[in-house]
Order: structure tokens, then C-alpha cells, then sequence
């Protein structure tokens, strides 16, 4: 893809130099011979050549001044400097009256020639003044000595002083330069050593001649010739072959030499062969020189190389950089070899995600090219194939295609830099697309960076200096980090010019990296493609031009004009990548005369589009279009203000939000509001905000103000406005108002009077107050305050009434009255009021309180007091001198009390007494009997009630659930009410005028009951034996001192019991013989057995060792707190003084908790003075003694683990930890001693319980019984032995007994569901036969059980390998088979099942693996076959010969082919899984005048791939496309193909058809012919 600038034509202006013309002393100017003037030419001896002219006229002789760039007609005498000496071109006429040639540097006299009266000067006069000797000018040759760069390096190194410099001689004869040029020749045209070029000079150059004349040439007796110099890098001299030059000489300059082929003329058209040297290699160059005998005559000049005798075309492929950022180019270059001259170059997008220039495909046409480069771009993260083929131009057949090579775009660029970024070392390479146009016409010069280029931007250079970047011999972008830059280049004059790119750093001005150098060629303009007469014109346009981004301009170009050989290109001059992701697009439709494209645009810009006509073959701009702009706008910023609320009062707050739209980077939204002072502003960026504003006016004045926002962008300009909206504050004038408690009062009584000011204070604002009457009246002035309040008391006269009169007003700072109110207030000595007495609750139960409310309308008289009473009883309930008076009245009786209240002035009751209230206390309780059951059983719920009132219910409600058990009119009431659930329920009994809650008077005692459950279950019902199952017992809501346990019921025993409140126990059974059983589980309170007293008249110290204890104690028999040892740190012992204590012994008691199932392990990790067994959860585990010296574990210790440390896997739960400690001073008398005992508890590393922490454990203290209550922790059985211990040596042991006891259960409250268990031992094999088969067999699997399975079971036959179900028996079946097939080579794993009716696994078999391989390959349906094209042609040649004109000879079998038919070739394989196909033709003999090149040896041909069609199973293939057009040489005979097939396992099949070659390719009326009719290849 090439980026271009905005593309402008222009004409050049060529500035010319006119060389001064230097005259001699007694010489006149040269100005006195003009243009168009006759002159004669006198020339001395030395012209030899009878080549002069005297008395020139006519517009083609006249006399050119300066040289042919001059404006002026080709001049008749020319001082030629064929090799563009100091800048003049070819053909350039230099005068001198100079007798020396000017050198160069120190050697000013390098040529000295004395031409004054030499033979080689020459004069000019003017014919219309003959006689005038001033207007004779003698003029000699002269040149500077320098020579054009890249020919000599160094000033001509002639040394001899009589030596011209090659090339320059005098023409003095009407001379015109031949047209020559170079028929087979292109610029960089790869040429066979030995091989002949053709050069002609067609003598019709129009350009040499201004009248348009054909060229004049020298006459025929003049030598002349053209020489032509080749010039490659392995020739070592300068090789001079031209004829008749004996002033040139064999020369080496100090450069790479070249070699002179001297090619005798023929006129007037010259056609020439020159040989290409035999012995040239590599790269070189062809110049070309016109010589007349004289002089010899720059012409062209080409690059070249030599190449390979004609070879098959190839071509690679190469992307650069193959890694980049989405949105970034890559450029994919294609270079063939041996490209044929009709064969073209295209560029594929294999992947067909169109990131070549939007399309998939791309060609310049350019036939014969051997290099074509494409920028590829994908604006996403993707990865894209590319490759390159080599198509001829008139069939369209592909004669070489490259391999593929891949592009990934990712989501991220290049990190990194260089010279100091990062210095990973960019590289660049530079394309130009066309490298040759039209002078006038754009092309785009791309340069493409890879590597690290943050911190460097492009930089595209014009290397020849011709300013063709718009007048600039520099083209960049200045964005710093960019890795692809591309410039529109134009030249108006032919030429060619060369290009370079650079990265440069952008801080440091440095080069880091420099491209490859391309040279773009402009010819003279063109008028079209298709007909050189016939001027072509574009015109584009575009609708709409002014939208908004993301909305499609629709751009068409309209060509006028022959377009044949032409297509349409549409090009974004601004790089904005509008067209299609693009900045070009093309249709490539050749020949069309309008294209369309919708340029669409992601950002606000102007794009700049032109439209060109572009030749396909060559790539060249035939025309270009007008220049079409196209704006694409954002959508207008707008925005909105509201206010809420609009009119508030002094004070309040508004709340002022916006609503922008369409906001853009940059963007700020202000909001303001005017009118009042200060002014409101806020600024924000988000497009929505709300802010609050609060103005304060006061005494009736009002604010308003206008709120409206502007949107500014980041330039500081206002681009949008809102709408305004005004806020009005109003403030309310000051009222005063003046109050009192109570407007008439008892003489003594006090009053408060208060003023309050309403509306807005302002500053400055104050009150007055000014009272009148009374002793004790309220006065103030200049009271700032809004409020304030006085207390008046007066005392009047019996029967007088004081009156005080207020007067408050509100004045403003200036003294202005604003608010005025008035009161009176009165003191009277005399009661008329009111008494109103109020009872609450009316309805209580017994014990409960009313609250009595006795309230004056008037206040009570000082002295007086206010009197409540209870009537029925007569009882003063409470007096006060004030109102409102309370009090509280209880009965704890179930009665019904009348109270009143009235007034009393120390004497009497005065005036009337209040109403009455009437009080109801009833006796209401609620009872459950039980309030501890089972789940499913009934209790009893009963209420009673005294005095109830009549017609009042008596109802019960469950609480926790909100039902209504029930109601009734009679007491007391009684219900049951049962809970199927284990749950604990409350219940309340009310009073209540209806027969719901909604009349309640009064609530009961609430009563809780308990309904518990239990149930069990087992993770296995059917089990083999040997294995385990683990019943898990839980109880809900289990009373307190019950426990729980589990029975196995076939035994009777007692397999798990829990500590009381433990709500889950677990037991795991396992049976090594088949066998049921059934288990329970029970919530049972266990009894209190009292444990075998013990006689101990002889002091001795009682030891008990369990078989079994309990696994839970009761916490009451440990009523000791364990304390540290005194003697040893990790020790614990009982509670005694002193650092000794005496010998005996006690038990010790601590637990811990398990979340999960666990290890733990148990350490004795201290030292044990003297004796200590430890037991978990009723089991022996350890047993320890001191310094492992003592005799213990073989008094008393028998059966239990004598070790430091045991690891037991344990459940969750809470665990019981009891340790049995004894102190016997080694049985050596009963004196103190040391004594301790310790233990370590270890969980997941963590210590759980610990006797370090004695705080963790509880002791017995020294005990000589076992304590009460020891054996009533859990129901079972104990055993244990009983030794009573001496302190003597000589006989430790005194007694020894063993007992046993059982604890039953006193109560069994709750059973579970009984769970049967049952474990079960059934054989059952699987076999397989066979094991080892071809894909697509059954295998046979058989089960067999000698012992069959369970009740109901099923034999099943499972596939593990894919998860399916082989094959079920019927029930009870012991044997049972089943087949099974797999398609596809595998290997399936087999078991089989004895399956329980409940779907659960009785019992497995052994596996069984069987494999299936691959099926047997093999071949069928092996052919030779015709195309459909050829099939038609076949079966149309028959009903010829057969219905038409009969001749049987003649018909054709379908193995017949005509020479030149294409063959299609097939086979079936047996399978599908094939990894390589392919098809051999045998030896073929050819027509011996089958011309050279063909693509293959036909004695041994290659293999022909064949590719699997799924949708018919056969191997299809056919004859290569490079092949086609030799197939017509093809001998008469038949051919036998042999077909070759290997699967994915390695197996290999062969087969064979033939064909026949039936009638070569010939013409004329053999019917043989009849396919040259029909189709060609």
C-alpha cells in the first residue's frame, strides 16, 4: 500500500546558463550574428572530410548561440561534447575564442592548443555584410576537461598537450542526432552471454528537429557507425574496436574497464546485432554511441546482467518485517527468475483476510517483471499467508508458484530504541510503485522500518536532487516511533531519479539506519492505453462531502476517454485509511470507465482524495482527477442545565445539574451562575455533574439567579452553549410571636413566656420586649436572639386576677418596627377547672401493674393537692400537688377495682370529681405437660383463667410458628399439639375479646417445649466384605443428660455412644463374612450404677486399670482444677502445698475438638513421677513411669501400650482425655515426694491440648473411691482391675480385683429408623475373545460368576474407554456375553458389574483391554479419465462415427485419448486415513520435434499428488497446469499408471490403469483433428 501527499502537477522551468563567449583582441562580439542570420564557415586545412557548407540559409541552418537547450532551432555548426562535460548534456554547442583549454587546480594549461592559426579553427561570417571584417568571428573547439560523474572519477588524465579528450571534434555540416534505441533491451534486462540484441535507428525522431523534419544524416561516403560499449564487472581492460579512429588509443583510467563493439551503419534506417560478450558475468552496462568518422555520440545508456541459458521460471517470496503492530505495513516482495517476457507477477492473500489494499489478490500487469513488492496492513491482531505466483499473460496458466510466508500482526508495537532507546538495530527497506510513468504522473516511494524505531522517524531522500517531493528533495512526517513512511514523488521532465530512506534520531539528529536505493524512471506523458491518439480524462466526485465520522462518503470516478488496458485507482492523498482500512483502492477491473469506493473516516478530518487511471501492465498514471475534499465532523458537543428545586427560601440548597453530549478529549464543561454576588462557577470534565448553591437574602428580600454552562475545548474556544435556568431565593419578613404555658394561672404558680421570631434574621436584626401589670413582668431591649424564654410568677389577692400585658417587636438594624404581637397573660386566685382520670392497661393479668393518670385542666391552687383512690377498696392510691399526677397500681388477686381522682385544699374535696376508671386483674397461666418429647408424640397445653371477664376467650398461639392452637369461653382450656419434627416450640395463652389475638387484653407466661429425633445412616447398605461402612447417628433438639448411641440390633451391643449434648456420633463396621445386620440408633438417658466400694482398712493406695471405661465422665466427678507441677515443668499434679507431696492417686481430665477426621498424636513428653496410664475416649492408649525404672506397667499396667508417643486417626468431634496419675516413692515408704504427670495432644501440627497449660485440665484430687457418678456418662458395660497398693517394697501389691458393671439406660427416649447393612462376597471374571482385531470387528465379551450375585442383580458389561454401556443381563443371571466393535483403530479397557436392583455396584470383575488396528489398505476402481469437456467432445465423436457417418473403424473407446487431452487420474482406497497418494506415469515418448523447454523429463516423470474426496471416497488427481501444453506431443501408444498409497499406520497399496494415445495432435481433415475444433489447451 503506498501513502501519498497531496499530489500536485506543475511544469517545470528549466533555467539555463548561457556559456560566455570569450573574444580575442581585433574580434567583435559574437552578438553581431544572430538567429536566422546566413553565414559562411571558412575552416582550415585539417578538414579533410568534404563534409563543409558555405552560405547557410533557411530555419534549419541558423546558427544556435549557447548550445541545443537554448529555445532556438538546431544550429548548423556544432562544438560537441559527447561525454556532458561540466553539466551540458549531449549535443551542447560550446564556442571559445580561448587558445588554450582551461584545466583544473595547479595545472591550469592541462590542454594547451594553439588553435589561432591552427588547422582546426574555424570562422563564421555574416553573408548580408561580407565586406565587414568586424562581423567575422573566428571561433576554435574548446571544452573543460571534466567528465560526467560515474564515467571518469578523476579530471581526464591526458597528459600529451597535442591529445583532444575523447568526443571532442567539430561537425561543420547541417547535422541532426540519430533516434537510436534499443529494441530487446529493457533497463535491468538479464541477458545470455553470446546472445545477440537487436539496435535500430529508425531516423524519424520528431524531437530532433523542430520543423519536424526527418533526421539528417551524414552522406554515405562519410564512415560512420554506432559503437557499442559493454561494460561488465569481470572484464580487466578497455577494449577500443573502432574503425577509422586513429586518434583514440587503448587506455586504462584506474576504474572497471569496458569493451568497444564498432557496428558499421546502414542508412538511411539502421538496423544493428551486437553480440553480447561471450566471457561477461555478473552486472554491467550497455552504452550506445553515434559515429560519423569524426566524432563519437552519447546516446543511451542501460543496465544489464547476464543470465542463465533459458531456464523454467521460479519465484520467492519474503515479507519485511514478518512481526508487527495491528495497524502497521509489512512489505511483501515477490522476485522471479527466468521470468518469461508475456508472463506477470501476482501477489495472493492465501488466508483471504484482504489486507492487500483491501483485496486478496495483486499485479501491476507488468509482463516480464522480475520483482513486485505490496505494503500489506491488518488493523486487527491476525496472522495472514502470503504468496507469489508467476502467471502467463495469455493463458492465464500459473507457471511458478513460491512457498507461503506468514505475517502476524499483534496487539502490541515495537518497546525499546535505538542509539540509547534500546539498540536492537533497525533496519529499513525502500519500494517505489510505478518505478516508470508518465513524467507528471505521482508515484508513491514507501519505506518500511523493522525493529526498534521509539525515539527515530523516516526520512525519504531524493537522492538525484530533482526536487520531486513537491519541490523538496526531502519527504518526512516527523512522528517519532513510526515504522512505515510514504511519499508522492512526481517529476514533469523525463529522467530518472533515485531514492534512499533513513531512520533518523529524533533527539540526536543521528542516521541509525540507511535503506536500499530505487530508481524511478518518467517517460514522456501518454494519452491512454488503449489508443495513443484518443486523450483519456478523469473527473471524480463525492457525496456527501460534510458528514459525520463513522457515516460513508460515497467517492465516483468517471473516466473519459479509451481506457482499454486501464484501471481505475482511488487514492486518500491525507493517509487517513478511509478507503476500506486503506489509503488506495482499486477494483482492478480493466477497461472500466467508472469505479466507485465509500470512503468512511473514525476521526473528525478533511480527507483529500484524487482518482488516477493506471495502466495495468506497466502501473504508469495515464491521468488524474480532480482533487475531492471530504469533511467528516464530530457530533456537536451539546448541553443541558436544570435546576431543582427553582423557588426555595433563604437558606435552602438547589441542586444546579448538566447533561453534555458528544464530549471530546480536551473538552470542559463550565458552569456559572450571575446575579447575585458571589458569582457561581464550577468546572468539570465528565458529561454529567451536579453541584448545590445556597444563597441567604433576608427580611423579605429575594435572589435570583441565572444558571447556564458552556462547553470549551482544548483550544480554549466556546463550542457549545446550554439553555439558562434562574433560581429564585425568597426570604420571609421577621414575625414575632409571643406565647406563655398557659394564659391563666393559679396565684404562686409560674409561667413561661416566650417570644419566637420566624422568617430570615438578617444582621443587625433585634427584639423588644416590654411587659406591663404585675410585680414581676418580663422587660428587654435589643435582644439579638430569635428566640427566648422568661419565667413569671404572681401571687393575686383571694379573688383578685393579675394581668400582665406583653409587647414584642422585631426592629432592623436601622431601627425600622418590622414584626409586632401582643399577649396578656393572668394570675386568678379562684379553680373552676376539670379532673380527667385515665387507667392503662385496663385488663392485666394478676402481679401486674395499670398506670393511673390523673390530669387539671387548670392548674391546682398552691396548698392544694390532687387525690387518686381506689373505691372498691377504698385505698388513697397517691396525692401530688401538681397535674398531671401518675401512679401505679398492682393486684396480685384476680379482682376487679374502681378508681377516681379529685382535688383537695387541705380541708375538703372541692369541686367535682373526675369519671371513674375500672381495672380487671385475671389469673392466667399457661402449663405443657410433657415440654421434653419425642418427635411425632402429643403435649398437653392447658390455661386457666380467674376472673375472666364475661364473654372474654381464652386463646393459645404457637409463637414460633404464628399458628392459633385453639380458643375457648370456659376455664380453663386444654389442647394437644404435636410436632412431627424434631423442633422446640413456645407457646403464650392470651385473653382476648374475640376468638383470635386481634382482642387481646392480656398475654400469659410463655411455655417452651421440646419435641427431639434421631436418625441413622450409612454411607454403604451393600458392601463386599472386608470393606467398611460408617454409620453416623444424629439427634435433634436431644434433651439435657440424655445420650446418644448407636445398637447394632442383631447383637444387642452397643457399637457408639456420645457425650451428653453430642448431636452426631459415628461408628465404622466392618465384617470379613457375608452377613446382615441392623442397627438403631437411640437418644437414651443413661443410669447412674454405683461403682464396688472398697474396704481399704490397711492404707493402702487403690490403682484401677479399664478394660473399658466410660468414653464420656461427667464433668462432676473432676471437682479439682489441675496445677503445674512444682517439680517439673511440663508436669501437672493436684492441688497440695510444698514442694513434696504425698503418694496417691486421682485422675486427671481434658478435651479437645476435631472439624474433620484427623491424626493426632499423643506425646508423653516430660518426666512421670511416678506412674501414669492415659485413656481417649474410654480406650487405654499409653502408659508411662519414672525414668523407665519403675515396676508399675507390670503391677497394674497389663494389656496397655508402654510407649512415649501414639498417633490415632480420629473423628470429628469433641474428644475425652483422661489420665490416671499415681504417686508411690517407688513403693520405699510414704514419706513426700516429687510427683507429676504430663501429656501432649497434637493435631495438623498444632498443639490441641497440652499439660503445660494446666488451666486446660481438671482433677479428682487424691481419691480412695472412685467418685459418684463415674459410670453415668454413657449406657454400656465396663471392666476393669481394682489393686490396692502398698508402700513397701517387698510387697507393692496387697489386693487385686477385677470387676465389671453396667451402666443401663434409664429412659430410651427417641429411636432412629432401623439401617440393615449388608456385606456380601460374590466372584465374577470378565475374558475377551479376541483381544487383538481389525477396525470395524466384533470382539465377544463374556462374564461369569461361580457364585452369581446378589438378590435381583444384573450382570453389566461397561466400556471405561468410552464411558458406555456394553450390554445388561437379565436379573440373577450368573454368566451373560455381549459383542462389541469399534470403527476406528483404538484401544477400549472392558469391566463388568454385578448391578443391585437400587443401581448400586455389588461387585466387580477384572478389566479386560482389547485393540482394535487399522483395516487392511487396498486399492479399487483405479482409472484414467477424461475431463467432462473432453468426456462431451468423446461421446459427440462416437454418435458421429456411429449414427452420422458410420465408420466403426473409428470409434473410440473411453481409454482412448487424444493427444494434447488433459488426464484425470482416480483410485478407492479401502480407508480414509491416508498420508500420502500419488500416481506415476510411465517413460512417454514425445514428438521429436517437440520444441526445447518443456517443464519435466517425460522419460521420468514426477509423481502426481493425489488429494482424498470425502464427498465420493477416491483419490483424485490430474495433470499438472505447467505440463498442459506439452501433452500435445504426446506419441500414439498405450500407458500403464501405477497408483501409490500409504495410510497413517504405514501401509502400503498399489494398483494400475491405462490409457491409450490415440491420434496425435495433427491437422488438416484427419478426424484425429476433430478435438483442434472443439478445445484447445
Amino acid at each position: 500500500m503506498v501513502n501519498r501527499k497531496k499530489r500536485i502537477l506543475f511544469v517545470g522551468i528549466v533555467s539555463l546558463t548561457l556559456l560566455s563567449i570569450w573574444i580575442t583582441s581585433q574580434q567583435t562580439s559574437l552578438a553581431d550574428i544572430q538567429n536566422g542570420d546566413q553565414i559562411s564557415v571558412s575552416v582550415g586545412k585539417a578538414w579533410t572530410n568534404g563534409n563543409i557548407q558555405t552560405g547557410f540559409s533557411g530555419t534549419g541552418d541558423n546558427i544556435e548561440i549557447g548550445g541545443n537547450n537554448c529555445s532556438t532551432a538546431i544550429s548548423a555548426i556544432e562544438v560537441a561534447d559527447q561525454q556532458a562535460m561540466n553539466g551540458y548534456g549531449p549535443g551542447d554547442y560550446l564556442f571559445t575564442s580561448s587558445t588554450i583549454i582551461p584545466g583544473n587546480g595547479a595545472n591550469q594549461d592541462w590542454i594547451n592548443h594553439f588553435l589561432v592559426n591552427g588547422p582546426y579553427g574555424f570562422t563564421l561570417t555574416d553573408n548580408t555584410n561580407p565586406s565587414d571584417l568586424s562581423s567575422r568571428v573566428k571561433y576554435y573547439a574548446g571544452s573543460d576537461v571534466y567528465t560526467l560523474s560515474g564515467w571518469y572519477a578523476q579530471p581526464n588524465p591526458y597528459s600529451n598537450t597535442y591529445w583532444y579528450a575523447p568526443g571532442q571534434y567539430v561537425h561543420l555540416a547541417p547535422y541532426a542526432k540519430p533516434y537510436v534505441r534499443i529494441d530487446s533491451v529493457q533497463n535491468g534486462q538479464s541477458l545470455v552471454p553470446g546472445s545477440t540484441v537487436t539496435v535500430t535507428d529508425t531516423n524519424n525522431d520528431p524531437s530532433d528537429d523542430s520543423t519536424g523534419n526527418p533526421d539528417k544524416v551524414p552522406g554515405s561516403g562519410t564512415p560512420s557507425g554506432l559503437i557499442a560499449v559493454w561494460y561488465f564487472n569481470n572484464m580487466g581492460t578497455y577494449v577500443n574496436a573502432d574503425v577509422g579512429h586513429s586518434n583514440e588509443q587503448v587506455a586504462t583510467y584506474g576504474f572497471t574497464p569496458w569493451q568497444d563493439t564498432y557496428i558499421p551503419a546502414i542508412a538511411p534506417t539502421r538496423s544493428f546485432q551486437i553480440t553480447v560478450p561471450s566471457g561477461a558475468s555478473g552486472s554491467g552496462m550497455l552504452y550506445l554511441y553515434y559515429v560519423d568518422g569524426i566524432d563519437r555520440y552519447y546516446e543511451a545508456s542501460y543496465a544489464v546482467k547476464t543470465a542463465a541459458p533459458a531456464s523454467p521460471p521460479s519465484v520467492t517470496f519474503t515479507a519485511n518485517p514478518t512481526s508487527l503492530p495491528a495497524g502497521k505495513g509489512s512489505v511483501v516482495t515477490a522476485t522471479g527468475k527466468n521470468v518469461p517476457a508475456n508472463d506477470y507477477i501476482e501477489l495472493k492473500d492465501v488466508s483471504g483476510l484482504d489486507t492487500i489494499a483491501g483485496e486478496n489478490t495483486y499485479s501491476d500487469g507488468v509482463y516480464g517483471e522480475t520483482s513486485l513488492s505490496q505494503t500489506v496492513y491488518s488493523s486487527t491482531p491476525e496472522t495472514a499467508k502470503y504468496q507469489a505466483v508467476i502467471i502467463n499473460g495469455n493463458t492465464g496458466h500459473v507457471d511458478a508458484t513460491s512457498g507461503t510466508v506468514s505475517v502476524t500482526w499483534t496487539s502490541s508495537g515495537n518497546t525499546g530504541g535505538t542509539n540509547g532507546n534500546g539498540g536492537n538495530g533497525p533496519t529499513i527497506t525502500l519500494s517505489a510503485s510505478p518505478t516508470s510513468l508518465a513524467t507528471g504522473k505521482y508515484t508513491g516511494v514507501t519505506a518500511i522500518a523493522s525493529g526498534n524505531t521509539s525515539g527515530d522517524f523516516i526520512e525519504i531522500s531524493d537522492l538525484s536532487g530533482a526536487g520531486t517531493f513537491d519541490g523538496s528533495n526531502t519527504f518526512e512526517d516527523g512522528v517519532v516511533g513510526e515504522t512505515g513512511l510514504s511519499g508522492p514523488a512526481v517529476s514533469q521532465t523525463p529522467q530518472t531519479v533515485t531514492y534512499q530512506a533513513s531512520i533518523i534520531n529524533a533527539s540526536t539528529g543521528q542516521t541509525v539506519a540507511m535503506s536500499n536505493q530505487v530508481q524511478v524512471t518518467w517517460n514522456s506523458g501518454s494519452t491512454g492505453s488503449g489508443n495513443p491518439y484518443s486523450p483519456v480524462s478523469i473527473t471524480l466526485s463525492a457525496s456527501p462531502t460534510s458528514l459525520q465520522i463513522n457515516q460513508p462518503s460515497q467517492l465516483t470516478a468517471t473516466v473519459n476517454g479509451n481506457t482499454t488496458g486501464d484501471y481505475i485507482e482511488f487514492v486518500d492523498m491525507g493517509n487517513g485509511y478511509t478507503l476500506q482500512g486503506a489509503n488506495i483502492y482499486a477494483d482492478h477491473l480493466i477497461g472500466e470507465s467508472q469505479s466507485e469506493v465509500s470512503a468512511i473516516s473514525t476521526i473528525a478530518q478533511t480527507g483529500s482524495y484524487t482518482a488516477d487511471v493506471i495502466n495495468a501492465s506497466t502501473g504508469a498514471i495515464i491521468a488524474q482527477s480532480n482533487e475531492v475534499l471530504v469533511t467528516w465532523t464530530l457530533p456537536q458537543e451539546t448541553i443541558y442545565v436544570s435546576a431543582s428545586p427553582t423557588q426555595l427560601n433563604s437558606g435552602q440548597s438547589t441542586t444546579i445539574s448538566y447533561q453534555a453530549s458528544n464530549l471530546q478529549p480536551g473538552d470542559k464543561v463550565v458552569l456559572s451562575g450571575v446575579g447575585a454576588s458571589p458569582p457561581f462557577e464550577e468546572i468539570d470534565t465528565a458529561s454529567t455533574g451536579s453541584f448545590t448553591d445556597m444563597r441567604n437574602p433576608a427580611n423579605g428580600q429575594s435572589v435570583a439567579v441565572t444558571y447556564s454552562a458552556e462547553i470549551v475545548n482544548a483550544a480554549g474556544q466556546v463550542v457549545a452553549h446550554s439553555n439558562s435556568v434562574g433560581v429564585t431565593w425568597k426570604s420571609t419578613p421577621p414575625a414575632i410571636t409571643l406565647t406563655a404555658d398557659r394564659t391563666s394561672n393559679q396565684p404562686g404558680e409560674s409561667d413561661h413566656i416566650t417570644y419566637s421570631v420566624t422568617g430570615t434574621w438578617a444582621q443587625g436584626d433585634y427584639v423588644v420586649i416590654q411587659g406591663t401589670g404585675g410585680t414581676d413582668a418580663w422587660n428587654v431591649a435589643n435582644d439579638p436572639n430569635m428566640y427566648d424564654v422568661y419565667t413569671e410568677t404572681e401571687n393575686p389577692a383571694s379573688g383578685q386576677t393579675v394581668t400582665v400585658h406583653y409587647t414584642g417587636t422585631v426592629y432592623d438594624s436601622s431601627g425600622d418596627a418590622l414584626s409586632t404581637s401582643t399577649l396578656d397573660v393572668n394570675w386568678v386566685n379562684a379553680w373552676t377547672g376539670t379532673i380527667t382520670l385515665t387507667a392503662n392497661p385496663k385488663y392485666l393479668p394478676t402481679g401486674q401493674s395499670t398506670t393511673l393518670t390523673a390530669t387539671t385542666s387548670e392548674p391546682i391552687p398552691s396548698g392544694w393537692s390532687l387525690v387518686i383512690m381506689d373505691e372498691t377498696t377504698g385505698q388513697t392510691v397517691s396525692t401530688s400537688g401538681t397535674s398531671s399526677e401518675t401512679a401505679q397500681y398492682t393486684s396480685f388477686d384476680a379482682e376487679t377495682d374502681t378508681f377516681i381522682a379529685w382535688l383537695n385544699d387541705g380541708y375538703e374535696q372541692i369541686g367535682t370529681e373526675s369519671n371513674s376508671q375500672t381495672v380487671v386483674w385475671t389469673g392466667l397461666s399457661l402449663s405443657a405437660n410433657p415440654t421434653l418429647l419425642p418427635s411425632g408424640q402429643a403435649t398437653t397445653l392447658t390455661v386457666s383463667g380467674q376472673n375472666v371477664p364475661s364473654g372474654d376467650y381464652l386463646v393459645i398461639v404457637n409463637e414460633s410458628t404464628g399458628q392459633l392452637i385453639g380458643s375457648s369461653l370456659s376455664t380453663p382450656y386444654t389442647v394437644q399439639v404435636t410436632e412431627s419434627e424434631p423442633q422446640t416450640d413456645n407457646f403464650v395463652a392470651y385473653v382476648s375479646t374475640n376468638s383470635g389475638i386481634s382482642g387481646e387484653l392480656m398475654q400469659s407466661n410463655t411455655m417452651s417445649v421440646d419435641w427431639y429425633g434421631v436418625t441413622l445412616t450409612a454411607t454403604k447398605n451393600r458392601l463386599f466384605v472386608n470393606n467398611s461402612t460408617t454409620l453416623t447417628a444424629t439427634a435433634l433438639n436431644m434433651p439435657s443428660g440424655y445420650v446418644l448411641e448407636i445398637e447394632d440390633l442383631s447383637t444387642g451391643g452397643i457399637i457408639a455412644t456420645g457425650q451428653p449434648g453430642q448431636m452426631v456420633v459415628s461408628s465404622v463396621q466392618t465384617r470379613n463374612q457375608p452377613e446382615m445386620d441392623q442397627y438403631e440408633a437411640e437418644v437414651v438417658q443413661p443410669g447412674n450404677p454405683t461403682a464396688p466400694s472398697i474396704n481399704n482398712n490397711v492404707g493402702s493406695i487403690p490403682f484401677w486399670t479399664f478394660t473399658q471405661m466410660p468414653g464420656y465422665i461427667p464433668l462432676s466427678a473432676f471437682n479439682q482444677t489441675a496445677i503445674p507441677s512444682t517439680n517439673y515443668a511440663r508436669d501437672i499434679w493436684f492441688a497440695v502445698g510444698g514442694t513434696n507431696v504425698p503418694n496417691g492417686v486421682g485422675f486427671f481430665l481434658g478435651s479437645f475438638f476435631l472439624s474433620s477426621s484427623q491424626a493426632v498424636t499423643f506425646n508423653i513428653n516430660g518426666t512421670v513421677d511416678d506412674y501414669e496410664q492415659v485413656y481417649v475416649d474410654g480406650h487405654a492408649i499409653l502408659q508411662a513411669k519414672f525414668g523407665g525404672s519403675g515396676q508399675e506397667d507390670k503391677l497394674v499396667g497389663s494389656g496397655i501400650p508402654e510407649s512415649t508417643s501414639t498417633t490415632i486417626q480420629m473423628s470429628s468431634g469433641e474428644h475425652q482425655v483422661v489420665i490416671e496419675g499415681l504417686n508411690d516413692n517407688g513403693f520405699s515408704g510414704s514419706f513426700f515426694n516429687p510427683a507429676g504427670v504430663n501429656l501432649q495432644v497434637v493435631s495438623n501440627g498444632v498443639d490441641v491440648l497440652d499439660t503445660s497449660d494446666a488451666s486446660q485440665w481438671m482433677s479428682t484430687g487424691y481419691i480412695s473411691q472412685l467418685p459418684s457418678g463415674w459410670f453415668s456418662g454413657e449406657v454400656g458395660t465396663w471392666s476393669w482391675e481394682q489393686t490396692l497398693l502398698q508402700e513397701s517394697s517387698a510387697q507393692p501389691v496387697y489386693e487385686q480385683q477385677t470387676f465389671t458393671l453396667t451402666t443401663p439406660a434409664a429412659n430410651v427416649s427417641a429411636t432412629s429408623t432401623p439401617v440393615s447393612v449388608t456385606w456380601y462376597s460374590y466372584d465374577l471374571g470378565l475374558s475377551a475373545t479376541p483381544t487383538t482385531l481389525r477396525a470395524g470387528q466384533a470382539t465377544t465379551l463374556t462374564a461369569t460368576s461361580t457364585t452369581g450375585g446378589g438378590p435381583g442383580d444384573v450382570i453389566e458389561i461397561y466400556d471405561e474407554t468410552t464411558g458406555k454401556v456394553v450390554g445388561t443381563s437379565t436379573p440373577n443371571a450368573s454368566s451373560y456375553s455381549a459383542t462389541w466393535t469399534e470403527s476406528a483403530p483404538t484401544t477400549d479397557t472392558f469391566i463388568a458389574w454385578f448391578v443391585n436392583p437400587s443401581g448400586g455396584h455389588d461387585q466387580a470383575s477384572n478389566t479386560v483391554q482389547v485393540t482394535w488396528n487399522q483395516a487392511k489398505l487396498t486399492l479399487s476402481d483405479a482409472e484414467v479419465y477424461h475431463t467432462p469437456e473432453w468426456q462431451q467432445n468423446l461421446q459427440n465423436y462416437n454418435n458421429y462415427y456411429t449414427n452420422v457417418d458410420p465408420q466403426p473403424q473409428l470409434v473410440r473407446s473411453e481409454s482412448d485419448f487424444w493427444a494434447g487431452e488433459d488426464l484425470l487420474f482416480k483410485v478407492k482406497p479401502s480407508i480414509t486415513d491416508i498420508a500420502q497418494a500419488y500416481v506415476y506415469l510411465p517413460a512417454i515418448s514425445m514428438n521429436p520435434m517437440m520444441p526445447p523447454g518443456s517443464p519435466i523429463n517425460w522419460t521420468s516423470p514426477p509423481p502426481i499428488a493425489l488429494t482424498y474426496n470425502p464427498s465420493d471416497g477416491y483419490l483424485e488427481g490430474d495433470i499438472p497446469t505447467a505440463w498442459d501444453e506439452w501433452l500435445q506431443y504426446m506419441q500414439d501408444g498405450t500407458y500403464t499408471v501405477t497408483f501409490w498409497v500409504k495410510s497413517t499406520d504405514n501401509q502400503v497399496a498399489t494398483a494400475q490403469a491405462s490409457f491409450t494415445i490415440r491420434d496425435t495432435w495433427v491437422s488438416g481433415n484427419d478426424p484425429g483433428t476433430y478435438f483442434h475444433e472443439h478445445q484447445t489447451w
